[in-house]
């Protein structure tokens, strides 16, 4: 007979982090302008793509 998993459990945030993202978030869009305005369009695009593809190829990995 199998097993049942036991049900996955739940995260929830807390307002302590509703309260920090926003801090956050715009800490990391400062830091974009500030790389952009630094480096230039040319250098951060391919950098922000190649993140974004190792990122998106362990998601897929994951999933395999």
């Amino acid at each position: 007979m199998l097993k049942k998993k036991a049900a996955a459990e739940v995260e929830t945030i807390t307002k302590e982090d509703a309260m920090q993202f926003p801090i956050y978030a715009g800490g990391m869009l400062l830091f974009l302008y500030g790389l952009i305005k630094y480096f230039g369009k040319e250098v951060v695009n391919p950098l922000l793509l190649g993140y974004m593809g190792l990122g998106a190829s362990m998601a897929i990995k994951g999933l395999l």
